[in-house]
Formats: C-alpha cells, structure tokens, sequence
C-alpha cells in the first residue's frame, strides 16, 4: 500500500495522524514516507527513444547525415527531421498531464452568464455556502432555587466578574455569600471533523442541557447576560431571522420572554464583562432586573 492509500484508509477511519515537534533523545529518527502514486492510474511515460538529430554550427539547422536519408527512403516518406525543441515540448505536454488534476466540467453560459439549453449545473458545480461554527463559552450559576444565571464568558479580559455579580445578588436582597464555581460550556464542545457545527447545532446543545438541569431541579427565571447567552440559549422562533448573535443581543436587551421548553422567563441583560467596561451599562440591567427582587 502507497502512503496517499494509508493516509485516506486513515481519514475513513476517523485516526488522526500525529508528527514529532521535536526528536526525544532515545528516538529513533523519523523516516518520510514518499507518496508513490498507482502505476495502472498515471500514464506510462516510457516511450521509444527519439534520437535528437545534431545542428549545423553554421546554418543553425538540423544537419542531415546519411542514416536519416536511408530511414526517409526505407520508409518512403518525406518528413521533416524532430528538433530538440520539438521533444522537450512534447515530454514537458506529458509530464503537465500527469500533475495537473482534473478540474470539473463548466455549465454552458450565454452572455447574460445565466445557465444555458445546454443543460443544468450538476450538484458538484452548484456552489453551497459553507455555514461558520461558532465558537462562544458560557458561565453557569445557579444562584437561587428560583434563577439561573448565564453570562457570556470572556475569560481572555480577566476581569473582576464574580464580584460584581455577588454584589449585584446581594443588591437584589439575596444573602451575601460566596458564589459557587461556574460551570462552563464551551463550543464547540470537541473538535472533530464529525463533530456536529453551526449555530443550530449550538442552540440545541445549549437548552438540551438546560432543560436536562431546569428539569431535574425547576426554576422561574433564567438571566442571560451577553450577546452570546441570548442567542444561543433564547429558542430561534424568538429571535430575529437570519441575525447574528449582536443583532439578536440588540433586540432582546431589557426584554422578558417566556420560553415554553424550559418553562421559564428568561431576561436579557448586559454581560459581566460588558458593565466592567461600560459602567453606564450597570442602570440598564438593574432596571432589567426588578422582578428578581427578593421581597
């Protein structure tokens, strides 16, 4: 088996390949496997010699010799004799051949560039638009029997999140203690190539998991905070079409909404990190907030 075989039996396989950083000192050197390519699918470039006629110094042309004069008449043709030229363009022909690869078939166009008569486009030609996967991380806290916190997390600002959200607690009349540790939920969740991906996938991922939680232990409310926890956690149905995360972060900001699957109001409200940069943003969400007061 030839190393471009080995490496797709691999990939089909779902094994990925790994290769050194660095040699260990007690390792054996690496050993580069060339790629041979299949001898029945690359055309022979084996040929019957052709003998380069020689070129008069003084004329520049192919010097005619008795041999190639006996050979035009054995034959009873006239030709003219092959130049080098002639041979190294007909073996670099081949050579290109052989590495250049295949490339597909084009639709017929009229002048409009629209399809033509001709026929459609076959699938392979129909260009599909490849969806992004995102890649967000959520803060879990569940910090009441009756609410559930997820802000959108940014550990790469390091800023003071858990505290503002233990004041912002004990501000809405909940005891002052110290917050449990957040669970975090990162997408996507592995990186495989059969990993599910898209925002669709995400969303579902998302409340699966929520509703695994709210149904073992329920709750009334669940704040989202951020960008990121509004549009992957609130259900498409009640988010604009075809927004991103900003977009929907946008029109949801301040607003309650129901959501059936985990029979919960949900509140959208500024991240942690976004009121640690914007202070302004701190009004905001405590007008949000009201109905979460503790009476």
């Amino acid at each position: 088996m030839n190393e471009i075989q080995r490496q797709q039996y691999l990939d089909a396989l779902g094994i990925d390949s790994y290769m050194p950083r660095w040699i260990l000192p007690v390792a054996p050197a690496p050993v580069s496997c060339e790629p041979v390519l299949p001898v029945n699918d690359a055309p022979s470039l084996e040929a019957t010699p052709v003998s380069v006629p020689s070129v008069d110094e003084h004329t520049g042309s192919p010097a005619v010799t008795a041999s190639n004069t006996r050979e035009a008449t054995a034959t009873g043709e006239t030709a003219a004799p092959a130049t080098a030229g002639t041979v190294v363009s007909s073996l670099a022909e081949i050579v290109d051949k052989v590495k250049a690869p295949a490339s597909p078939a084009s639709p017929v166009t009229d002048s409009s560039g629209s399809l033509g008569s001709a026929g459609k486009a076959t699938p392979e030609q129909q260009t599909t638009a490849v969806e992004v996967d995102p890649h967000f991380s959520l803060s879990l806290w569940r910090v009441s029997e009756d609410l559930v916190i997820v802000d959108s997390r940014h550990a790469e600002l390091a800023l003071p999140t858990e505290p503002l959200l233990a004041n912002i607690l004990f501000a809405l009349g909940l005891p002052r203690q110290p917050l449990a540790r957040a669970e975090v939920l990162r997408w996507p969740m592995y990186d495989h190539r059969l990993a599910p991906k898209g925002e669709a996938a995400a969303r579902e991922t998302v409340l699966a998991m929520l509703e695994g939680k709210l149904e073992a232990q329920p709750a009334r409310y669940l704040l989202l905070m951020g960008a990121e926890a509004c549009h992957f956690v609130l259900p498409a149905d009640l988010l604009p079409e075809n927004g991103d995360a900003e977009v929907s972060y946008k029109a949801m900001q301040g607003r309650a909404l129901t959501i059936e699957a985990l029979q919960a109001t949900a509140i959208v409200v500024p991240s942690l990190c976004d009121m640690l940069q914007q202070p302004e943003l701190k009004a905001v969400t405590w007008r949000s907030i009201q109905p979460l007061r503790q009476s």
